[in-house]
């Protein structure tokens, strides 16, 4: 009995390695930060009960974005499969970006402190950074991806 033979390249391009792994750090980060304030919420009694299941809801909804994001940039999107990348863009249009959207529709209800801001931010900004740096060809890597 033969073993299927991989379609992954024989070595991946250093940028697509970098950019993938910065990919799937802000994306875990993304998941391992909302549980614990999210959890608060959810404990807290002084809020509504429908309130704290919307919460939780979308915890576990916003937890299976990142993980298929991490899922979709370790395998398929390495092998240069072209709905990846739709995939990708997607997470980081609505779970990504979604604390930033969320800034304007609800100002009055920001987390308190800049710290806060400032490392949501950051792992976008990384995420951004893995995108576009697994998109793009280095003069001494493989070609770029279709």
């Amino acid at each position: 009995m033969s073993r299927p033979r991989s379609t992954y390249p024989a070595r991946l391009p250093s940028r697509l390695r970098l950019g993938v792994a910065l990919m799937v750090i802000a994306a875990a980060g993304h998941a391992l930060g909302l549980w614990a304030p999210t959890l608060e919420h959810v404990a807290d009694s002084t809020w509504p009960a429908h309130a704290r299941f919307h919460a939780f809801q979308g915890l576990w909804l916003v937890t299976g974005w990142d993980i298929a994001a991490i899922l979709v940039a370790l395998g398929p999107f390495q092998r240069g499969e072209r709905w990846a990348l739709g995939v990708l863009v997607l997470y980081f249009g609505f779970a990504q970006l979604g604390y930033f959207v969320s800034m304007a529709v609800v100002p009055t209800g920001l987390p308190p402190g800049l710290a806060v801001h400032l490392l949501y931010l950051s792992g976008t900004i990384v995420f951004v950074a893995g995108l576009l740096l697994s998109r793009w060809r280095l003069p001494h890597d493989a070609p770029a991806l279709p």
